[in-house]
């Protein structure tokens, strides 16, 4: 699979432009802010229906327009897909082969990963990066998964409304409806969470050995508050249903849910030891690396589709034996690649590259 062309109107500091693509890599080079970032996010919009870095639609427009539009052609098992996206008034109106459909639609035709220098600190920060690695890993592959952790924030965000009502004195028939909900919801988020990161450890132990020579182990280890022993899971639902209601006058003094899924984390070790305590800061990127390709077999292995790959400014991150260790790992698919410096492409066959110099939202396609 792979985009062979884009048209972006509108789009944040991209005015008009046309832009073929390499089946293999697609490198943009220039200096900050000149809207090499906003290109891939364009595309990548196009395909997962989302952006990485901005929720507000209106922040995707053109400040001097009203709507923006982008139109692609992807060749996907031989067949051409004309995709494309509207967006204005706080509106997002996807197309494919230009009948309106729903995002869900292309999220599980295409299938993107996208990796800027924030998941190099994967480690390195606190648990809510990686609940939202894997929740998001999950969801990609698993699109079920998004739907039920929807519903789960959105009971956890009515229940911490009935938290902070200061009318609310007491545990009552309103918490256990919210809770019993909670709480099936919980036991297929963690039982799906348990099984992809065994998968997702499976996978990044084959990818550590190759750039480590061998010489690195990766552990991942879930750690919830609900139950102590992964034993305990077929019982989840029950327990954490008790424990809701046992810690409800903590929540209601905290005016929030201190239990759940939504304050888990996941313990990353490297050679059995902490990775974020004891791991060196090249470690802590090298195991990052790992785990975020990971994705990329882990989509061909689940649903059969090489998914595109985006390094938004990744490579100015690492050094340059990762760099070269990066690029070969990714010997299959379509790479889009954003760096303010050229590519030192004598690792990479010329018919296999696509060069971009990007100048205050312009582009230009340089020779090899």
């Amino acid at each position: 699979m792979y985009v062979e062309s884009v048209e972006i109107r509108n789009f944040r500091n991209l005015r008009q432009l046309e832009i073929c693509f390499n089946k293999r890599y697609n490198y943009f080079y220039g200096k900050n802010a000149q809207g090499k970032t906003n290109i891939i996010e364009a595309v990548s919009y196009l395909l997962s229906t989302k952006s990485h870095r901005e929720t507000a639609v209106a922040n995707l427009i053109h400040y001097d327009d009203t709507a923006s539009v982008v139109m692609g052609q992807v060749i996907r098992k031989g067949v051409r897909d004309s995709v494309s996206f509207t967006l204005g008034e706080d509106k997002k109106v996807f197309y494919l082969n230009r009948q309106k459909v729903l995002p869900s639609v292309l999220v599980e035709r295409f299938g993107v990963v996208f990796f800027d220098p924030e998941d190099l600190r994967l480690i390195k920060d606190g648990p809510d990066k990686r609940r939202r690695y894997i929740d998001q890993l999950i969801s990609n592959i698993h699109p079920p998964y998004r739907k039920a952790y929807r519903q789960y924030h959105h009971l956890l965000k009515q229940r911490n409304a009935l938290l902070k009502d200061p009318s609310v004195k007491e545990y009552g028939e309103l918490f256990y409806i919210f809770d019993k909900q909670l709480a099936g919801l919980t036991k297929y988020i963690i039982q799906k969470r348990l099984r992809y990161l065994k998968e997702i450890q499976t996978v990044a132990q084959k990818i550590h050995e190759g750039i480590t020579d061998e010489k690195e182990r990766i552990g991942l280890k879930y750690q919830t508050n609900i139950i102590d022993e992964y034993e305990k899971i077929k019982d989840i639902e029950k327990i954490y249903l008790t424990l809701l209601k046992q810690n409800f006058v903590y929540d209601k003094e905290r005016r929030t849910s201190l239990l759940g899924p939504h304050t888990d984390d996941i313990l990353i070790e490297v050679n059995e030891k902490s990775a974020r305590r004891f791991a060196s800061q090249g470690q802590q990127k090298t195991v990052s690396i790992s785990l975020k390709l990971s994705e990329v077999e882990l989509y061909r292995i689940q649903k059969n589709v090489q998914p595109i790959v985006f390094l938004d400014d990744v490579m100015s991150e690492l050094d340059e034996k990762r760099r070269r260790r990066l690029l070969s790992l990714l010997k299959e698919g379509q790479v889009f690649i954003t760096a303010t410096d050229k590519i030192d492409q004598s690792d990479i066959d010329k018919d296999e590259i696509a060069l971009f110099e990007v100048i205050d939202g312009s582009v230009v396609q340089m020779d090899i």
